[in-house]
């Protein structure tokens, strides 16, 4: 089964280098708000690093799912892979990665629960996302 990223976790090199990054030349108080902007700017930027680390790993689990042996899960994770191929110019790409993702774990979580799954109508609903998201 993949891996299950934790934002909220991550080691602490990591931490240091987000906060050497988006701490650098920051003033630490804005005299016209009176509010310490550095922790604001840190706290923006480590979100956009979070985000950005999410649908990397939300990348890999469908990839992964595409390699399990249970064909119908591997059936799903190869449909996600499909749709990852029609977003890579999109501008809500984030957004579509987390679409595409959740509706590949709900697949092979249900294939686990032993439910049936309707795989072309979830790539029916994920294109009609894609579509909107255009």
């Amino acid at each position: 089964m993949p891996h299950i990223f934790d934002p909220f976790n991550l080691d602490p090199v990591t931490t240091e280098v987000l906060h050497q990054k988006t701490s650098s030349n920051l003033p630490l108080h804005n005299p016209k708000t009176n509010q310490n902007q550095s922790n604001l700017k840190f706290t923006h930027s480590l979100t956009q690093l979070k985000m950005t680390e999410i649908t990397k790993q939300y990348e890999q689990d469908i990839r992964d799912y595409a390699q399990v042996s249970e064909p119908k899960i591997a059936e799903a994770g190869r449909m996600g892979e499909s749709m990852l191929w029609k977003i890579s110019s999109k501008s809500s790409r984030d957004s579509l990665i987390s679409s595409i993702y959740y509706k590949v774990k709900r697949l092979a979580d249900s294939v686990e629960w032993g439910l049936t799954i309707d795989i072309p109508k979830a790539r029916e609903e994920l294109e009609k996302e894609i579509a909107r998201a255009s």
